[in-house]
């Protein structure tokens, strides 16, 4: 069995608030934030979607990592193509019953050299889960 899972977007009232931006306490608002990947019966997570950043060419998200059988997620995202090629940020959180919280820490800025290794910010979104057999 598998499970697609969809973490915020703007109709999930996805939101991360950029608490460290270029390694400088920081309050920067982005809405719309969203994950889409998919979970097996081990709770390994794989698949991606795309940054749609406005007006900046798109990047590809894949992710990696794990969903425990509580919730607990930590999922790595490597961004290819776009301004954010090479980027990798590590998401880490719960998900409780239909609602995600958690954290997201920038590893590698990748090609695009904004913000430093250790940016991190909070994530919140509404979940949406589709089980496939």
């Amino acid at each position: 069995m598998v499970r697609k899972i969809k973490i915020g977007g703007s109709e999930h009232n996805g939101c991360c608030v950029w608490t460290q931006r270029n390694g400088k306490p920081a309050n920067v608002k982005q809405d719309g934030w969203e994950m889409k990947f998919k979970v097996d019966d081990e709770g390994n997570v794989s698949g991606g979607n795309h940054n749609d950043t406005k007006g900046q060419e798109e990047s590809k998200k894949h992710y990696t990592g794990s969903l425990s059988p509580d919730g607990k997620l930590e999922v790595t995202a490597t961004f290819e193509g776009g301004k954010y090629d090479g980027q990798v940020n590590l998401y880490t959180g719960e998900i409780s019953e239909d609602t995600f919280t958690g954290t997201v820490v920038l590893k590698s800025s990748g090609k695009s050299g904004a913000g430093c290794p250790g940016d991190r910010g909070t994530l919140t979104g509404g979940v949406k889960i589709k089980v496939k057999d």
